[in-house]
């Protein structure tokens, strides 16, 4: 019997061997043959032991029901014999065979006749299963389960509705489909739905769709908008759920996989998660994150969420390259910018990513191995270095110390743009803190400390969980957005957060907030509370130092308001705060609430975090800033009981020492790092305690 290829412990396991999910993908058809094995000899040279692959079906299928897979037609279509090669060389294999696998191929991968069809429609699964039943034999005797070597499949690429050029037929435009029967499960009945959108349909036939609200204000638009965007989410299910169904009732035995686009609007990843075995990321950041202040952060964020809603936190095109057009938008891609993005995604917990492309190949560029199987000397050393810091780390086996975690609902995502926009966030980001996310509609994954970052909206569940993590023990911190609107635009504050009793405007607001030992600085409009529910929170109004000597704001001096309140809930406690999230707050609620901090950044624009492994602990340093400079991390001092400890560094193989709790490593501009922290005699502490990892 053949040992089956399971998913355990962010680990993925053929048997009782463990798979290092690594890799870097190759396209066998947009290769000479004779420059296969070469190019698969630089890719062992890298330390790799996976590769990845589309199987195009426009390409296989040469005439309109006539296949090869053998390259009878053409040398480039011997998927056979690069599979056979594959695992001659004991390389593990990702598969993709589609339908659609974009790749800058025309229509997407799929051929001319069943592009003309959306994926949902029942035209173009009946075209794609006749697809599948021609390339799933093939496949069969080279899965994992069965002797082979294929240890993951996808099942389609970043599925997409396509809405903006299917509109009528799913129903968003002037005739009745898709989006109606969406509508039918979602809504009991026509009253309910008219309720919702505030309209006087009297059938569900009627509904039109609203892709955004001209009028904000009006009644139902809210809600109206919102279901535009849940039938994005809907329909991406429903078609991912039928594609994992059609292989897996063909055979398919191994692990599935769905990937996605980094924007996190069209897919609802928690939602893919629940059809498949994991899900995946697809990221393709500008060259050192230039093309926006918050291109680094955004980076860090949609990657610290897979945490969230995969077994193992995977990036399914993790940036190796990029393709003619794009290439505008990113610019070269040095190797210093491959090295930075592979110690972000390290530091925001990533467990395991497949290089797109590894090898370059028509219409892309900048990859670190030649089409004709000859490295980029001024790559592919860098690659090397990147796969062996992996190796030394680890990674699926790191436990992340935090005891912080930030609230990131899809949905807000897609219809308010909240990754983007979200204060905490941003705040968070500047204050060098390290955090998980907390995904409302899973409950996943909880930190002791955590803050609302988020829209004004949230459904009753997510609301509830929100509450339940108070009620056990936990400290929700909410400040000016939190949910007092339910998932349809209705009335809705579980947390029982009262308005304030009036806003103050922002001009001149200069007020100080003292706060866990900080004497903390804030600006901007106050919420104000006459009567808190609990323990007042109060800022006291500062002149400005570098202000006009006048009279109004010396008299304005002094003047307190009481901005917020804590308050106990069950177990835990509530911290409501009327003023805008600040780096510094951030930090002086940490020491309020006793909430350690395991390793920050005194540096601006470094960002670290803290990992072990037993009793190892490894410090992951990232400088988004365009000097070089030696970073300041402080770390938690209780996590080791002798201040003097040796930092080695896994990149350049050195060691020197340091004085705990703040130990200083260097870092060149646009350049991340990692090393080991080795004390005499570390802690018997166990962070993050209940709070798993």
């Amino acid at each position: 019997m053949m040992p089956p290829v399971t998913l355990r412990r962010r680990r993925l396991y053929v048997g009782d061997q463990a798979v290092p999910l690594f890799s870097g993908e190759v396209h066998y058809w947009r290769l000479a043959p004779e420059y296969w094995r070469a190019a698969l000899e630089q890719v062992r040279g890298l330390g790799l032991k996976v590769v990845g692959t589309y199987v195009p079906w426009a390409y296989h299928e040469y005439a309109r029901g006539s296949y090869d897979f053998h390259g009878l037609t053409s040398p480039q279509r011997n998927l056979v014999g690069f599979l056979n090669l594959l695992t001659d060389m004991g390389f593990w294999i990702i598969i993709r065979p589609g339908p659609y696998l974009y790749g800058e191929w025309e229509n997407g991968g799929v051929p001319a006749y069943a592009a003309r069809h959306h994926r949902l429609s029942t035209s173009f699964q009946r075209l794609a299963r006749t697809w599948m039943e021609q390339v799933t034999p093939v496949l069969l005797p080279y899965l994992a389960t069965r002797g082979g070597r294929i240890v993951l499949w996808q099942p389609d690429n970043e599925i997409d509705p396509f809405s903006c050029w299917f509109e009528r037929e799913q129903g968003l435009d002037d005739v009745p489909g898709l989006f109606h029967q969406f509508l039918q499960e979602r809504y009991q009945s026509i009253a309910e739905l008219n309720a919702a959108w505030g309209t006087h349909y009297t059938k569900f036939a009627e509904a039109r769709a609203w892709a955004e609200s001209p009028f904000t204000l009006e009644r139902g638009c809210f809600a109206r908008v919102l279901d535009w965007w849940r039938f994005q989410h809907w329909s991406v299910v429903q078609y991912g759920r039928w594609c994992a169904n059609q292989y897996r009732g063909l055979g398919v035995d191994v692990p599935l996989y769905l990937n996605y686009y980094p924007g996190m609007d069209v897919q609802n990843w928690r939602e893919m998660a629940k059809v498949v075995d994991l899900v995946a990321i697809d990221t393709y950041p500008a060259n050192e994150f230039s093309n926006s202040p918050d291109a680094h952060r955004i980076f860090l964020d949609t990657l610290r969420y897979q945490r969230s809603v995969s077994p193992l936190p995977f990036i399914g095109e993790f940036e190796c390259g990029i393709f003619h057009g794009y290439h505008q938008q990113t610019g070269v891609l040095s190797a210093n910018h491959y090295r930075l993005m592979a110690c972000s995604a390290l530091l925001a917990g990533i467990a395991g990513w497949n290089w797109y492309m590894l090898v370059n190949r028509d219409n892309w560029y900048f990859s670190p191995i030649h089409e004709r199987g000859r490295p980029h000397p001024e790559l592919y050393g860098t690659f090397q270095q990147i796969v062996q810091v992996v190796k030394k780390l680890s990674p699926p086996d790191l436990e992340k110390l935090t005891d912080t975690a930030l609230t990131l609902e899809p949905l807000h995502v897609a219809a308010s743009g909240t990754i983007r926009t979200d204060p905490v966030l941003a705040a968070a980001y500047s204050a060098g803190l390290d955090y998980d996310f907390f995904d409302p509609g899973n409950g996943q994954v909880p930190r002791r400390l955590l803050f609302y970052s988020g829209a004004q909206w949230l459904d009753q569940a997510g609301q509830q969980r929100l509450l339940e993590h108070v009620v056990k023990g936990g400290i929700l911190v909410v400040f000016k957005n939190y949910p007092r609107l339910d998932g349809a635009g209705q009335p809705l504050n579980l947390l029982n957060i009262p308005l304030p009793d009036g806003v103050l405007t922002k001009l001149a607001k200069r007020v100080a907030i003292d706060l866990g030992g900080m004497h903390v600085i804030c600006a901007g409009a106050l919420l104000v509370y006459d009567h808190p529910p609990g323990t007042a929170i109060t800022a006291v109004q500062e002149q400005d130092p570098d202000g006009e000597p006048d009279q109004w704001p010396q008299l304005y001096a002094g003047r307190r308001h009481t901005v917020g309140y804590i308050q106990r809930w069950g177990q835990g406690t509530l911290v409501v705060l009327g003023v805008d999230p600040t780096p510094d707050l951030l930090i002086a609620l940490h020491h309020h609430c006793n909430v350690p901090i395991y390793a920050r950044s005194l540096t601006p624009g470094v960002q670290a975090a803290l990992f072990r492994r037993g009793r190892r602990y490894f410090l992951i340093a990232v400088n988004n800033g365009n000097e070089s400079k030696y970073a300041v991390v402080r770390l938690d001092p209780t996590l080791f009981r002798q201040r003097s400890c040796r930092l080695v560094d896994l990149w350049e193989g050195t060691t020197s020492s340091a004085l705990l709790p703040d130990v200083a490593v260097p870092l060149s501009r646009k350049s991340g790092g990692v090393w080991e922290i080795q004390a005499t005699k570390p802690s018997t502490r166990h962070p993050p305690g209940a709070y798993g990892r």
